[in-house]
């Protein structure tokens, strides 16, 4: 589905990103659940990318899902984050400097500028600093430990986004079931979201999946 800051939300409607994902998901599983042909019991949510975040926030407070994947792994997307830790840590002292040289390395780095610009559309801000202070809200401090299903936690070697380590913390950060499963240049899919490998990614992404579900006994239709 796609929930606020992603396709027809925000360009039809005008949703912008939030941290709060639970009151995204929430409404989701409700829905759900009056589907005579869903199992409640094998409730399971994905997230790829920012949702490496998003999902396991969902799960930190929907305790309905039997299942989540965080693809990667995102703990903190302010702080972890490769873009915004580098630009913040030198300016965060003088915010008027923050947004004047965000603005200057825009110029010189097409990919960083995609990044501010796809990040104020997506959030619904004007500037670039203005865009960075609403990313610092994105974080599982303090929020791990309340997931309670079973968390596969996706961490890729050649994420050109997060370091090996920062996809890991939240792995080590979690108190529930949880499985770490990595990609290496060894399994030819070792970028952002196994990007160019997707039907590897996919094939042990499922597996997992498939497993863990299947520890909850016989499917169960309404």
């Amino acid at each position: 589905f796609e929930g606020p800051g992603q396709g027809g939300a925000l360009h039809e409607r005008k949703l912008h990103f939030r941290p709060d994902w639970e009151k995204v998901v929430t409404p989701v599983v409700d829905f759900a659940l009056k589907r005579g042909e869903v199992d409640p019991r094998r409730l399971a949510l994905m997230g790829n990318s920012m949702g490496g975040y998003l999902a396991p926030r969902a799960a930190a407070f929907e305790h309905r899902l039997a299942a989540v994947i965080a693809n990667p792994g995102c703990y903190d997307l302010y702080g972890d984050h490769a873009l915004s830790s580098k630009i913040w840590a030198a300016f965060e002292r003088d915010p008027a400097r923050t947004n004047q040289e965000l603005k200057k390395r825009m110029k010189r780095d097409v990919g960083f500028q995609w990044w501010i610009q796809n990040g104020m559309f997506t959030f619904g801000v004007k500037t670039p600093l203005q865009f960075m202070e609403r990313w610092r809200a994105y974080t599982l401090k303090g929020l791990a430990r309340r997931i309670k299903c079973p968390t596969l936690v996706v961490v890729s070697e050649g994420d050109h986004f997060f370091s090996v380590a920062a996809q890991q913390r939240l792995y080590d950060k979690l108190r529930c079931p949880k499985t770490l499963l990595r990609f290496t240049r060894q399994d030819f899919a070792p970028f952002h979201c196994q990007m160019g490998a997707k039907m590897k990614g996919n094939q042990r992404i499922l597996d997992w999946l498939d497993e863990t579900l299947a520890r909850r006994g016989p499917v169960s239709r309404s």
